[in-house]
């Protein structure tokens, strides 16, 4: 049976814990996700949606990524290192962001390998209704090694300066 990308980002969504858009924001800060898919290795592109408050904004993604030497965590486990960043242009302005992690691999499922991405991201610059943002947080992703797909959802928080 040959499973795919929307597999991967189902077993994301299972491991991956409920939107944090449903929790309160605090002090002056608002609770911000942006789910991602993007094709390509070094440099990618792709499409998004950005949930900041009750409306959604959606467009296009680029993004240039480092791969960096490979680690192993305390129990053993290898990972590969990552750092990049992602610019996202939609109606309502431009978000670009910084992000670094770890890439794990996981066993084949079928004919697709795949890879669980973590790490943090923070924001660098915005235009628009995004512009003098500052913000931060954490993102988890799925990729599928074939096709250069990764899937990612960031989530953090988002505040004017």
């Amino acid at each position: 049976m040959k499973r795919s990308l929307p597999t991967l980002v189902a077993v994301l969504a299972l491991v991956w814990p409920a939107s944090p858009l449903v929790a309160a924001s605090g002090a002056g800060k608002t609770l911000i996700e942006i789910k991602a898919v993007a094709t390509g290795a070094h440099d990618c592109s792709g499409t998004f949606t950005l949930y900041l408050g009750t409306l959604p904004d959606d467009g296009t993604m680029e993004c240039l990524r480092t791969f960096g030497v490979i680690g192993r965590t305390p129990q053993g486990q290898a990972f590969d290192t990552v750092r990049g960043t992602n610019t996202f242009k939609g109606k309502a302005g431009s978000l670009v962001m910084r992000f670094r992690g770890r890439i794990f691999s996981v066993p084949s499922v079928g004919q697709t390998s795949g890879e669980v991405w973590t790490g943090t991201w923070s924001l660098v610059r915005g235009t628009g209704k995004y512009a003098g943002s500052k913000g931060g947080g954490a993102y988890a992703a799925v990729s599928e090694i074939h096709t250069e797909q990764l899937a990612a959802t960031y989530a953090g928080y988002f505040a004017r300066s």
